[in-house]
């Protein structure tokens, strides 16, 4: 048996001028809750940053199913054991026209619709309040080029589609 709780997305009080769920990728919004506890799962506290898209592969390594080829994610079952392990794809996060990529402490948002990019360093500014992308941050930049470059190689491409944006 493996129990699995998960939140699907944060609630915004206030921060950044939102209220609700959904119209932002600040962290009030993607920092939710990852509970997974079964046999041979250690109890204890993760720092390490993860994405729902791991949880699948995750379910899938417990119970001795390989993960397909292609998958996005990425099984945390060697952490759930107790062991280290260092994830090897970048963490991401999309919806309503932004995208957001997790590189080391700097985050980075950009919004397709307004044409707008952020940078925040959480470790330094966790409420996200100054934007390192204003000041041109190489660690910004670098993150930005990781993210484009991830949606270029992964965003659904097809003749007459676009992407809907829900407002």
């Amino acid at each position: 048996t493996l129990v699995v709780l998960a939140g699907d997305h944060g609630e915004a009080f206030g921060e950044h001028g939102t209220t609700q769920h959904t119209k932002t990728l600040y962290e009030e919004l993607l920092h939710v809750p990852l509970f997974i506890r079964g046999f041979q799962v250690k109890a204890r506290r993760i720092d390490t940053r993860v994405g729902l898209v791991d949880v699948g592969a995750t379910i899938l390594d417990v119970f001795g199913v390989p993960v397909p080829a292609g998958y996005l994610g990425e099984s945390l079952a060697p952490m759930l054991r107790g062991a280290p392990q260092k994830l090897t794809h970048p963490v991401l996060a999309e919806g309503r026209l932004r995208r957001a990529i997790y590189a080391g402490d700097v985050k980075v948002i950009e919004d397709l619709r307004r044409k707008l990019v952020e940078a925040y360093d959480l470790r330094a500014d966790p409420k996200e309040l100054v934007n390192l992308f204003d000041a041109e941050d190489p660690r910004a930049l670098a993150a930005l080029a990781t993210l484009r470059a991830f949606f270029d190689a992964h965003e659904l491409k097809r003749p007459g589609y676009t992407q809907p944006y829900k407002p």
